[in-house]
């Protein structure tokens, strides 16, 4: 999740239907990229729309057509795939409602129809659902990676973007990375060359949210270093209260992954998961570093510093638990930036270690059977316009198109610290692709070998080992 930035919350897809009345070595090149994309502020947007008035969270506003290929004629049905749900991604979930609105506004004699589902919902629909006309919708989100679009470019049941990229220069709004992280051979089996195959909206990253009263209650300090990120753990379990909120029930956001990975980057350099997720020559990961990350995070367990019966907590019990107040920490992406805003407000802070885990979030693709192609064109247009770029900024998310100085001094304290986590990582070259991306099934592989690893019937040697070889009988 990207987006993943591979981010889940229920395996129940919820469908709406609207119809409104006229009135997120390749993978080095990449983040070295995206640095400069950071340092220069793109914001190339506003050379194809017009001058609009930002959008604000649950409102809309007026904008003219960007491409204006089928609202001349009209009549057609649109349907959109996505995983931007309310409880996983409330940020993305209200600015797609908004998305929607407004297309609907410029397409009145349209239908437009959307289905929400969860990230195993998806890996396991798409290459069925988008294999025949009569089950593939007008335009889905697609996970980066083996996991998912390169198997998707492998069917041949996604359309090359090329054309449309270089009609509209949406590359030149999102940056080259992004786009190039959304690119595959024609044979699904090299990522980041040929055809481009999805374009996102959005950053995505792995950082630690914490709560500021509950530090200061127990004498602890807003980390800035690992090594005090960990003394605070301790000094929040001795008070008696809860150090991390965490959950590894049904229904998964894959937390257990995204905790681990953050440990992982403070062990290895990014080299490594680069050359995993590439296949370069010589990866593995059966390595030093991923050993001692097992043993971190098995540790950490040990220590009681996760939820009191964390095995039977689902992903929205963790957040909630953060969210209310009732924990110190809480290890996940920055799509819950607005949700811990919302419960916190000016008490949530949030760290970015010197390395971690991010990318563009899921992009949106548009189906070799899509009904109607210029629709889906349509949508992407109006997802990379000014507003709704102002808008992802606004709900606590990471804009693709860089916000200007004065926008992100706007933005919530913690939706700036945030997105400048976001940029001094890119700025650095310390930006680290999604581990999961590295094969097809590596994210179901890897949830269940952190969940044996937790629960003490995995060493952490073993789950190296095992790793490497769910890598290796994958393809990597």
């Amino acid at each position: 999740m990207t987006h993943q930035h591979q981010s889940t919350s229920s395996s129940v897809s919820s469908v709406r239907q609207l119809r409104v009345c006229p009135a997120k070595g390749i993978a080095a090149v990449a983040v070295a990229i995206l640095a400069a994309v950071a340092m220069t502020g793109i914001a190339s947007a506003a050379s194809r729309a017009t001058k609009q008035t930002p959008i604000m969270a649950g409102t809309t506003a007026p904008r003219s057509s960007t491409s204006g290929q089928s609202s001349a004629t009209g009549g057609g049905t649109m349907e959109v795939w996505d995983w931007e749900t309310a409880a996983d991604e409330p940020g993305e979930h209200v600015v797609l409602e908004d998305n929607l609105k407004i297309w609907n506004k410029e397409h009145p004699k349209d239908i437009i129809s959307e289905t929400e589902m969860s990230l195993p919902d998806q890996l396991a629909k798409l290459p069925l659902a988008l294999s025949t006309p009569s089950s593939a919708p007008t335009i889905t989100q697609v996970n980066e990676g083996y996991e998912s679009m390169g198997r998707l470019v492998a069917d041949g049941e996604l359309l090359p973007l090329n054309s449309y990229n270089k009609k509209y220069g949406w590359e030149k709004e999102t940056g080259l990375s992004p786009v190039q992280l959304n690119s595959f051979n024609a044979k699904g089996s090299e990522l980041g060359v040929g055809n481009i195959y999805g374009i996102p909206t959005s950053g995505a990253l792995i950082g630690v949210f914490y709560n500021k009263k509950i530090l200061a209650s127990v004498g602890a300090k807003p980390p800035t270093t690992w090594a005090e990120m960990v003394k605070d753990f301790a000094l929040v379990k001795k008070a008696g209260q809860v150090p991390i909120a965490y959950s590894s029930g049904q229904p998964t956001a894959y937390r257990p992954e995204r905790v681990w990975t953050v440990i992982l980057d403070h062990y290895a350099l990014p080299q490594l998961t680069i050359g995993i997720v590439d296949h370069k020559p010589g990866a593995t990961i059966e390595t030093k570093a991923v050993i001692e990350s097992a043993a971190t995070f098995q540790q950490w367990g040990k220590d009681g510093y996760f939820t009191p019966g964390y095995s039977g907590l689902s992903d929205t019990a963790g957040l909630t638990q953060f969210t209310s107040g009732k924990a110190a920490f809480f290890i996940e992406g920055n799509w819950y930036a607005s949700a811990i805003i919302t419960g916190l407000g000016s008490n949530a802070g949030f760290w970015e270690p010197p390395s971690t885990t991010g990318g563009p979030d899921e992009g949106w693709s548009i189906p070799k059977y899509s009904n109607d192609p210029s629709l889906a064109v349509d949508f992407i247009n109006l997802v990379l316009s000014p507003q709704a770029q102002t808008h992802e900024l606004k709900v606590g998310d990471i804009p693709l198109v860089a916000p200007t100085a004065k926008e992100l001094a706007g933005a919530p304290l913690l939706v700036q610290q945030v997105v400048k986590g976001w940029q001094e990582v890119v700025r650095n070259n310390t930006l680290v692709p999604f581990i999961d991306w590295a094969t097809p099934d590596f994210i179901n592989q890897f949830y269940a070998n952190l969940q044996a690893l937790q629960a003490g019937r995995m060493s952490p040697s073993a789950f190296a080992a095992t790793m490497e070889s769910d890598y290796v009988s994958g393809g990597g």
